[in-house]
Formats: structure tokens, sequence, C-alpha cells
């Protein structure tokens, strides 16, 4: 069998963008999502996760898509300095007082480079990790159940151990590995940097004892890559890995000794915004959305339900779903915000 988790990134960045991802997870195939704690909608994202998405019978999993690359920090600025740059003084760190009030972090490619030319300090780096957990579990009462990194920030040199020590010391136990198979021109430059980085960034992961899917998918699925022909593709491709034993299929715990093959598809969906960079504002998150409502595509996962189960990370290693939630619930209880501020 194959545990599929469908996970919609970056929850909390604009009302229109939450209101895409919502109807895929009542309307569609998507089982999970992450939240940015910095998103301009995320407080009121917060509030409707908790009325409405925490009481379906088949409830998502919520993680945390850490931010180090858009927007301001969760963190006090003058903690984290070396990751923002003033808007008025763009590519430098702040300095002036001014500068201080007026910063953010440095963009995409613009923490990509100061991360390379080692200008940022790790120190802050786990100290903005530590407040981005810290407001997820002040709002939801318990831990995410996964970490992923706005724009794969999370996979960088360096930056990968200090997540994956937070990570552990905080009992946070999956975190996505972004390892997906290179398709002749599906592939943009910054997307094999990832690629690149995720294949050094899986040993750290390891040795800190945090778990990922056997396969991931996402990267040559964003935006116009996403349809009903390459989505089954990727199906097609998971039945022959099962089928030909061609990728690592542990015996999960309290699986009653079956075998599962875990996998994750990252989504973007939703409508377009009125800010943000431009695949924020155009209509491809829609064209994501409409792919994962699908009418076709629903009833081939129910036909399909012997060899493909969609699931949350809250239940992937779970048979029983209730038993999966009542474990959960156990566990948010014994959680308390002392233990993950402990080093």
């Amino acid at each position: 069998m194959i545990r599929l988790v469908v996970n919609a990134d970056d929850l909390g960045y604009a009302e229109k963008r939450d209101a895409g991802i919502m109807k895929t997870i009542r309307d569609g195939i998507v089982t999970s999502a992450s939240i940015l704690a910095n998103g301009r909608n995320a407080e009121k994202t917060v509030l409707i996760w908790k009325k409405e998405v925490e009481k379906m019978v088949s409830r998502p999993s919520l993680g945390l898509h850490l931010n180090f690359t858009e927007g301001a920090p969760i963190a006090p600025i003058d903690q984290v300095g070396t990751l923002l740059e003033s808007r008025s003084s763009p590519s430098s760190s702040p300095k002036t007082s001014n500068e201080v009030k007026d910063c953010v972090f440095r963009g995409k490619f613009g923490f990509e480079r100061a991360v390379f030319n080692k200008e940022i300090s790790m120190k802050e780096i786990e100290i903005e990790t530590r407040a981005q957990i810290t407001w997820f579990l002040k709002r939801f009462g318990r831990l995410p159940s996964h970490i992923d990194g706005h724009n794969h920030a999370h996979v960088l040199p360096g930056i990968c151990r200090v997540i994956a020590k937070v990570c552990a010391k905080s009992k946070i136990p999956w975190i996505r590995l972004p390892l997906e198979e290179a398709r002749a021109g599906c592939m943009s430059e910054f997307c094999k940097r990832v690629l690149k980085n995720a294949k050094a960034a899986k040993t750290v992961m390891k040795e800190y004892g945090l778990k990922f899917v056997d396969k991931f998918y996402g990267m040559s699925l964003m935006g116009r890559g996403m349809s009903q022909e390459t989505l089954r593709g990727v199906f097609k491709e998971l039945t022959n890995t099962v089928s030909t034993r061609n990728s690592r299929i542990a015996v999960l715990p309290n699986a009653s000794d079956c075998k599962f093959l875990t996998a994750e598809i990252m989504v973007h969906p939703g409508y377009p915004s009125d800010y943000g960079d431009n695949f924020s504002k155009s209509e491809d998150r829609q064209h994501e959305l409409e792919q994962l409502t699908n009418e076709t595509l629903i009833k081939w996962f129910e036909e399909n339900q012997m060899l493909f189960q969609t699931c949350s990370y809250d239940h992937i290693h779970y048979n029983d779903h209730k038993r999966a939630l009542r474990l959960l619930d156990e566990a948010c209880k014994q959680t308390t915000e002392t233990s993950l501020l402990s080093s």
C-alpha cells in the first residue's frame, strides 16, 4: 500500500490563497497543510482552522512552513539582524535604528546568497526557528505535525543542521526532504539547487533521527506543471516503485505487519492574491486548485483505495485513524512550552 500525504504550502499568506486551500481540503484530495507564522492572514486562519478543519472526521494535519525569506520575523528584530535587510536599503543588513524598524527578510535569492557568503548567524536561525514553533504552539496548543520550509530554505547548508537539532529537541518527528527525481525540462536552476541541498541535508536529518517520506513530489508539479496527466504519472511511478521494491519500504510501527511506501505531494492551491510574487498573483495557483478538486481524480482514489490511501502526517504510521487522533490528542496534553524552549 502507498500512504500519500498531499500537503498545501503557504497557509496564512493571504485570504484568497487560504480560501483556495480550504476548498481543496473540503472538496479535493489535500490532506495536510503548513502555515506561515508571519503570513498576513495567519491569525485569521488560525481561528478558521480551529473552528472548521479540526472538527472534520478525517482531520488534516497542520505543519509549520518555516520562513526565513519573506516578510518580517517572529523573533524580536534586534535578535535576528543578519537575517534581515532594510526596505529602504535592500541587500544590506539594517544598521540604523530607522532601518531596523523597517526591516524584512532578505528574499528568496538574497537569503540563499547570504547563506553561501556566510553572512547568516546560525544562532539567529535557531532563535527565529524557535520563535516560529512557539508561535504555533501558543495558538494551537500543540506542536506542528511536521516542518517544511518556505522556498525550501530549511535544506540550505548549515541551516538544515540547526533546524534538525531544534526539531529533534522539540520532538517534532517529521520534516520535508525535497528529494524529487529531476524530470527533463521540469526543473528550474533554483529547483536543481534545492535538489542538491536536499541530498546533503538527508544525512543531517538522519543523524538527528527525523522522519521523512520515501518519495517526494511537487517542484515539477507547480502551477501549469500540474495536470491530470502529470498526477497520474506520479501515481504510476509510485505503483512501479512498490511493485519492484526499488525504494526503502520499512515495516512501520503498529502497522499490523503491513509494509507501506510513504509519499508526499507538495501543492500550492489558492486564488490569485493581491500581493506577493508573480506566482502569488497569477492564476497558476487556481489552476492547481482545479486539478486537486477534479471529480475524476477523486473518483480514481476511491476506486484505487486498496493501493493508495491519502492520509495526514498525524496518522501516516497507523492503520486506525481514530487511534492515531487519540494518540495525537494525548501527546498534545503532555506538550508544554517549557519543554519546547529548553535547550
